[in-house]
């Protein structure tokens, strides 16, 4: 895909790369990210987090997981975008234990979560209300605790699912709670 009579760099191979999973090719973009590496061209984090991104999107979370691995191994780290990347294809499907772990990783690796990291798993745990009203619930409590203060969108989720799962009263209460902070 590189033509030879042209320089590349790494943003003119991450623009083709974007394009490519964009459009659901994401063979050919993980061919291209090997070529680079044959032309020793370093992929940086952004090159990575494309890929994941698309991996996850087609559901081979595994796959994603497989590349943050690779980074890793490569002297890349990962950032908050796309370990979040990662934890929303966990969440999506219905796996909030694996999500949890990559949140768990990302400490680990001294990654700090964001309010954004948070708002996944608001949202994961809706996705597979199985029993998890409660740790929805908790969020918000360990966002602050961990320096994150919720944003509209933390509370807004949890006020819509609230609602779309007919927890009235819980809806009730967290508006009450917002409305006196």
């Amino acid at each position: 895909m590189i033509g030879k009579s042209i320089s590349s760099t790494v943003v003119s191979s991450n623009c083709i790369i974007q394009v490519m999973c964009n459009l659901g090719q994401w063979k050919e973009a993980t061919r291209l990210l090997n070529e680079m590496v044959d032309r020793k061209i370093a992929p940086d984090v952004y090159t990575f987090s494309i890929l994941v991104d698309a991996l996850c999107k087609e559901g081979m979370v595994r796959e994603a997981r497989g590349f943050i691995e690779f980074m890793i191994q490569r002297g890349e780290e990962p950032d908050v975008v796309t370990y979040n990347t990662v934890m929303d294809g966990y969440c999506l499907q219905g796996r909030m234990d694996d999500a949890l772990k990559v949140l768990d990783f990302m400490v680990v690796r001294n990654c700090a979560p964001n309010v954004v990291s948070y708002n996944i798993l608001i949202n994961g745990y809706w996705l597979c209300l199985v029993g998890r009203l409660q740790n929805a619930q908790e969020l918000p409590n360990e966002m602050q605790a961990n320096g994150h203060l919720p944003d509209l969108i933390s509370y807004s989720t949890l006020l819509d699912d609230f609602c779309k799962n007919q927890h009235l009263e819980e809806a009730i209460a967290l508006f009450e709670e917002i409305k006196d902070r």
